[in-house]
């Protein structure tokens, strides 16, 4: 009986049939010539592009677009990608580079640009959250003070009646100056029962500050009141106009914004 032996099987066949097996056992991720960072998609959620770039359908304003999907690999730490609702940053986990969604508790990403893994950093907008300052604690103008109020002015160090003031966050109203004087000592914010009106000084330090603490009377014949007084029957004003130190009769009816130091 005549032996018939077997054909030899090529290098090239073999090499083939490797590359096959090997593409059926590696995880990849559906592919779309179109799909791109910042490109256009149809439906939220679905996948695209490679195990190392795989993006997601997401909507991104009014629009789908394809972002960088969470927990894929990426190649350059840091480096943002997402949108306002997921923005995501590449982190080492378990020793691989992987997107993964950002802590947003403390900022807020109003601006994010979408960048391929190898791309530079783009600069991202934040919104600081306002901070609260205590009495004894470092304080910055615009945080919250300790009564409630805005804090419109650090002299720097602690002087004889402090170092900070700060004014309540909106007008009780419109009163004559012995009404005003008395409106603003009763005021009571925080628990804090030491507000008064500010000084001539004060009132112009509080209009330097006016876009910081907001809720200005800015109309061309608005006046606020000073606890300063001109004469038996005038005390000092300023317009949050024109930003002009005045003085006006007691019986004239001027806005009131207590203030108080600590």
């Amino acid at each position: 009986m005549d032996k018939k032996q077997n054909p030899k099987v090529s290098t090239k066949a073999i090499c083939l049939a490797i590359l096959l097996v090997l593409a059926i056992s590696t995880s990849t991720l559906a592919q779309s010539p179109s799909a791109s960072v910042g490109g256009s998609c149809t439906k939220i959620g679905s996948l695209s592009g490679t195990v190392a770039t795989p993006l997601v359908c997401q909507k991104v304003g009014n629009r789908f677009k394809w972002v960088l999907a969470p927990g894929g690999n990426c190649a350059k730490a840091g480096a943002l990608a997402g949108t306002v609702t997921k923005p995501w940053v590449c982190q080492k986990v378990s020793g691989k580079l992987k997107w993964v969604v950002i802590n947003t508790s403390t900022a807020t990403i109003t601006t994010t640009t979408l960048l391929a893994p190898t791309t530079t950093v783009a600069p991202t907008t934040t919104t600081i959250v306002q901070q609260v300052c205590t009495s004894g604690g470092v304080c910055s103008v615009g945080d919250t003070g300790p009564g409630g109020g805005i804090v419109f002015y650090d002299a720097g160090a602690v002087q004889s009646w402090g170092r900070y003031l700060e004014a309540a966050p909106n007008d009780l109203g419109t009163y004559m100056w012995n009404d005003a004087v008395n409106a603003a000592q009763a005021y009571i914010s925080g628990g804090l029962t030491d507000w008064r009106l500010p000084t001539k000084d004060e009132l112009s330090l509080l209009y330097n500050n006016r876009g910081v603490v907001g809720s200005f009377d800015i109309s061309s014949n608005s006046f606020y009141w000073s606890s300063i007084e001109y004469s038996s029957n005038h005390a000092w004003g300023q317009s949050f106009y024109r930003g002009k130190l005045n003085f006006g009769g007691k019986n004239t009816l001027f806005s009131v914004r207590p203030v108080r130091a600590f």
